[in-house]
Order: C-alpha cells, then structure tokens, then sequence
C-alpha cells in the first residue's frame, strides 16, 4: 500500500509516529516499567532515512552496537557486581572504545555511539542489576523490530525505487548545466552553481541508496553492478560538461556566438537524449524500453562543430566528443538496467 501523493518524507514522518503509537499502546497494557526506550530506539532507527533498506540497515550496525554495549556491561556486572572502581573503570575504558569506533567508518560510528550508550545505560542504572542489562537490551531489540515492521508493511518506501527517481533527477539537471553552454551571461553564474550542488548532492545520494536497495535485499531483477556502473558514468559526464562550461565560457565573445550558430541542432539532440534517458528511469519497463529505443536516431547525428577549423574551437570538440561518447555509454548501461 502507497500514498504517492505523499513525498517520502512526510510518508516516513507519519510511519513513525504509527510506530511510536503501536508502541506507546503496548508500553501500558504490558505494564512496561522502562519502555521508553522502546520508543527511543524507534525514533532513532526510522529517522534520517525513510527506505526499507535504510532502515534495516540502520538496525544492523544499531544492533551490533547495542549488543556489544549490552555484553560487556552484563560481563562486567558479573564478575564484580558490588565494585564501583571496577564499574567506574569499566565505563571509562569502553566509552573510550566505543567513541574510538563511532568516529571512523561512517557505517561503524552507528554501532559505536550505540554501543557506548548501552554501557552508560546498564552501568549508571540505580540500582545496578544484571536483570536490567537485559532488559534494556531486551527494550532496544524490540524497538529495532517493531520500526523494520512498520517500514517494511505500512506504506513501504522501497530504495530501489527512489535511487531510480533520483537518476532521472540528476539527469534532467545535467542536462539544465549543459543548457548552459548555449548561454553566455554572466548573470547564469549562480544558475550554475546551484545546479553543480545540486547533482554533487544527487550523486551521493544515489550511492546511499544503492547501499540502501542492497540491503533490501532487491538482488533479483536489481543489477547492482549496472547501477554502480551508471553512477560512474553520471560523475564523467558531469566532469565533462564543467570542463565543456569553463571551456565555451572562455572563448571571445565572437568564438562564443559561432558556437551557437553552427551547434544548435546537435546541442538541441544532446538535450533531448538527456530527457529520454530519463524518462527511461521513470516509466515501467516495457515502456522505458521503448522510449530508450529513440535514443538511437537523437544520438545519430552530424556534430556540426567537428567540421570547423578554427583551432580556438580544438578543445570544445575534444569536450564535446566525449560528451556524446559518454552518453552512448550511459544509453548501453541503461538498456541492461531496464531490459
């Protein structure tokens, strides 16, 4: 079940107040003494990511952490159990552990910040009891389980879905930063920054996601590979046509309106092939096949520029090659992502 009118968002915003809610409830009729972290764990696992796989993923490592935290805390309250020095020395030593692991690989620093908080947790309780280790741990696996039920049954978000609307995103804006190209004001200056932060921020994304989808388990009918091929693809292209920018921007002013006269049609089927590979990541796969299908007659096309001599135009051919090049490129990866 979907609320496409919803963005993921809001959508994930809601799921987790349901999740909150169901828990909140079964907090009271168990009569639960502790079960707010029950809660905590569900706003800390639902927030920030709103797929699935985000979700599952920020269980695995928040899993590891709390269970590691929860271990040493129950080991040590079992070989001295009545020592406030061996305590004390406890949590310094592991908190110094666990914040050692939550500020290096991004992945760990999950488990190490909820690691070093299980220990906290267990061994400041008052009073101090091995039956508290378990249950705070008891509570956080619980939250972990409810929030991926939740996420996974009510109004699913999947990251297989959403990396492929921010694929069609990004190309539509590679395709507005070339548009650029044909166009030579000073006053498109900010125009074009906003638009390099914006594929720079997509671009990320879309490595996120894919880890996300990865994790969802979406293996079948799902080319990792391809995917991890296309974002490569996309980081050249988008190389390429900075370089082409700065390049174009460069020339005199006389150089610049020659470009526009003797590029206009190739430039107009550069932007049309941007628009039809994203559509391709929009549409279901009969019809992405079908539209990838145009790709063929918009790229088979007379580079007009590469005719003219003028050895001020050298370089933008060079750019301008490449950048046809790289867009067959991407047209091949995707007719395998969406055959």
């Amino acid at each position: 079940m979907e609320l496409s009118f919803l963005s993921d968002r809001a959508l994930n915003s809601i799921k987790t107040a349901i999740a909150c809610i169901i828990a909140f409830i079964s907090i009271r009729l168990l009569h639960l003494e502790h079960g707010q972290w029950i809660l905590i764990t569900i706003v800390v696992v639902m927030s920030g990511k709103p797929s699935y796989g985000g979700a599952l993923q920020k269980s695995y490592y928040r899993v590891i952490g709390s269970m590691s935290g929860a271990f040493f805390a129950i080991m040590i309250l079992t070989l001295f159990p009545n020592s406030i020095l061996a305590i004390a020395l406890s949590i310094f030593i592991f908190v110094a552990f666990f914040s050692f692991v939550a500020s290096g690989n991004a992945k760990w620093s999950k488990a190490g910040i909820l690691g070093g908080t299980t220990v906290v947790l267990i061994l400041s309780a008052s009073p101090v009891s091995i039956e508290k280790g378990f249950q705070r741990t008891i509570e956080i696996l619980a939250g972990v389980v409810l929030a991926l039920l939740v996420n996974k049954f009510i109004f699913p978000v999947r990251a297989r879905l959403r990396l492929k609307k921010n694929i069609s995103k990004t190309l539509l804006a590679l395709r507005a930063l070339y548009y650029h190209t044909l166009t030579f004001s000073e006053s498109n200056t900010d125009d074009i920054k906003n638009l390099e932060s914006s594929v720079d921020s997509l671009l990320d994304d879309q490595k996120s996601l894919l880890q996300d989808a990865i994790f969802e388990g979406s293996k079948k009918g799902f080319p990792v590979d391809q995917f991890e091929k296309l974002i490569v693809a996309q980081k050249k292209l988008f190389h390429t046509i900075l370089l082409l920018l700065d390049t174009i921007h460069s020339l005199p002013e006389t150089s610049q309106q020659k470009y526009l006269q003797i590029n206009k049609m190739s430039s107009e089927n550069i932007q049309e092939c941007f628009e039809v590979l994203s559509k391709a990541f929009e549409l279901k796969k009969s019809e992405s096949s079908e539209i990838v299908s145009m790709f063929k007659e918009k790229i088979n096309i007379l580079i007009q520029i590469q005719n003219v001599t003028d050895p001020s135009f050298d370089t933008v051919k060079i750019y301008t090659k490449t950048l046809i090049d790289q867009l067959i490129v991407m047209k091949k990866i995707t007719s395998r992502i969406i055959k």
